[in-house]
């Protein structure tokens, strides 16, 4: 799956990528544990609005409606992977690029998630942040669970994908993924 960085040096999906990351899904990869921790974390979602940040192209929305939140909204950096989620028409789901900025009032939020993304954000000050941005937008007391990939999963092999190099990462570092696909087999990220 090809990837590059945009003129902000964020990453970015090449078409091909998008779609085979759409494919991935949930059940039978390797984000079905950490989607289960997230389930369990959230508790009773049931009529909360969420803000999904990183959202994709739309799978986590979905798992977060799947669980009863009344409303998500989906925000994403990715002009493709934004276009593949509208492409989706969820009932329930606003999904919006994004540069910097999430365009939501302060406190507008009951709780955020931000699944498999903060691997993606090459520094520190960047998931800083962002992490305030998100904070900006929570009601007081709202949760902002991040599920992310170790750093021991560097050089190891999962069902879903893999990262083929180890040892020492420093902020900034790009390192490849290799996401394999049910249907499509391997591709490069």
């Amino acid at each position: 799956m090809a990837m590059g960085a945009d003129s902000g040096g964020r990453y970015s999906y090449t078409p091909g990528g998008v779609e085979r990351y759409d494919a991935l899904g949930i059940e039978g990869t390797t984000y079905e544990i950490g989607f289960e921790a997230v389930r369990r974390a959230l508790g009773d979602i049931q009529g909360q609005v969420l803000l999904d940040f990183g959202c994709g192209t739309g799978r986590s929305a979905v798992f977060l409606r799947s669980l009863g939140a009344g409303r998500v909204h989906g925000v994403d950096r990715d002009q493709d992977m934004i276009s593949r989620a509208l492409a989706r028409r969820l009932e329930g789901v606003v999904f919006m690029r994004i540069d910097q900025d999430i365009p939501l009032p302060d406190e507008s939020v009951d709780g955020a998630v931000s699944l498999n993304v903060f691997v993606e954000i090459r520094t520190r000050a960047e998931m800083s942040r962002i992490c305030r941005e998100v904070a900006r937008t929570l009601r007081p007391g709202g949760p902002f669970i991040v599920e992310s990939t170790s750093p021991m999963a560097f050089g190891h092999t999962f069902r879903s994908y893999s990262y083929p190099v180890s040892g020492e990462l420093r902020s900034g570092q790009v390192t490849p993924c290799i996401v394999t696909t049910p249907s499509r087999g391997a591709g490069h990220r």
